[in-house]
C-alpha cells in the first residue's frame, strides 16, 4: 500500500480501512487493464497469424503518417537490438 510505519501509527481505524479500499479498487483497475491489454494483444496476434490484420492506421486513424514508421530489415532489428543489449550492460 505504500505506508510508512509513522503514517499508519498516526492513522485512525477508518482512515486506513478507506486507504486500504482505495487500494483494493486501484488493484482492480489496474488487473481489468492488464486483462484488456492481454485480451487485445491475444486478438491482434491472432488476426495477423489469419492474414487478416489490417495496418495500424486502420485501428487507430489519429495516427499521423510520419509516426507510423516504417517496416525494418532483419538487420536493422539486429542493431537495434544490440545497441538496446549494449545499453544494458551499461547501466549494469
Amino acid at each position: 500500500m505504500g505506508l510508512a510505519p509513522s503514517e499508519l501509527w498516526g492513522m485512525c481505524l477508518w482512515e486506513y480501512n478507506l486507504c486500504v479500499r482505495a487500494y483494493n479498487h486501484a488493484q482492480e483497475d489496474n488487473t481489468k487493464i492488464d486483462f484488456y491489454r492481454a485480451h487485445t494483444t491475444a486478438a491482434l496476434t491472432a488476426q495477423g497469424f489469419a492474414g487478416k490484420l489490417r495496418q495500424a492506421s486502420y485501428y487507430l486513424p489519429d495516427i499521423p503518417e510520419d509516426v507510423q514508421g516504417e517496416e525494418l530489415t532483419d538487420e536493422q532489428m539486429e542493431a537495434i537490438d544490440r545497441e538496446l543489449r549494449e545499453r544494458d550492460k551499461k547501466k549494469d
